[in-house]
């Protein structure tokens, strides 16, 4: 697991550690849907969970660093938008009686392959049939450029291919898009996903 001090360290020592713009492949999907609840799993300083905000979606942001909660607590006054934030490491949070939500975004939470199927298994049992999930991470092709520098971190196609069975895929994409702070442009694969209802029979 992370280690929220050393996060905290790291965001203290910028003013801004991420980009402010929110992340185009949730902007396409929250553009096709119904404000509603969402839930920002490991939100940093807010950019998904600030534009969810400020387009009618009543959202908590999920983040284990203090140090990002009191930036991303101070952007939403700033900027005027009303939002709920719970300092907690996710897997703690999903253990914990999920509420009913209709989006959950995780974007860009690169953990070993062990960590990782367990938060795939914990969203996949948390969330009610009907939920979207948007999944956004650096592609394997993108080692050696942005990211982490362990391979096994960054996400693949075959990711998905058995974690999310009781899901429909709308989107599974890989794409080119520029990453933070003037690193250029890099694969980053985006998952659109919905649980499935389960259908009723006479």
């Amino acid at each position: 697991m992370m280690n929220a001090d050393a996060w905290n360290k790291r965001y203290q020592e910028k003013e801004s550690l991420w980009v402010a713009a929110p992340d185009r492949g949730l902007v396409e999907l929250a553009e096709r849907l119904t404000p509603g609840v969402a839930l920002d799993l490991g939100a940093g300083e807010g950019r998904n969970s600030l534009y969810l905000a400020s387009h009618g979606w009543k959202v908590t942001a999920v983040e284990f660093s203090s140090v990002a909660i009191e930036r991303l607590q101070r952007l939403a006054t700033q900027q005027g938008v009303n939002l709920d934030t719970v300092q907690s490491d996710i897997f703690t949070y999903l253990r914990t009686t999920l509420p009913a939500v209709d989006l959950v975004v995780v974007a860009y939470l690169h953990f070993p392959p062990e960590d990782r199927n367990e938060l795939y298994r914990l969203l996949s049992d948390a969330v009610m049939p009907g939920t979207h999930l948007c999944l956004i991470g650096h592609h394997v092709e993108s080692f050696g450029h942005v990211g982490p520098p362990d391979p096994a971190r960054l996400w693949s196609e075959s990711d998905f291919a058995t974690s999310f069975q009781d899901f429909d895929t709308l989107l599974l994409e890989k794409r080119i898009e520029g990453t933070d702070h003037g690193h250029g442009d890099a694969p980053v694969l985006i998952a659109w996903l919905r649980k499935k209802v389960p259908t009723t029979t006479q």
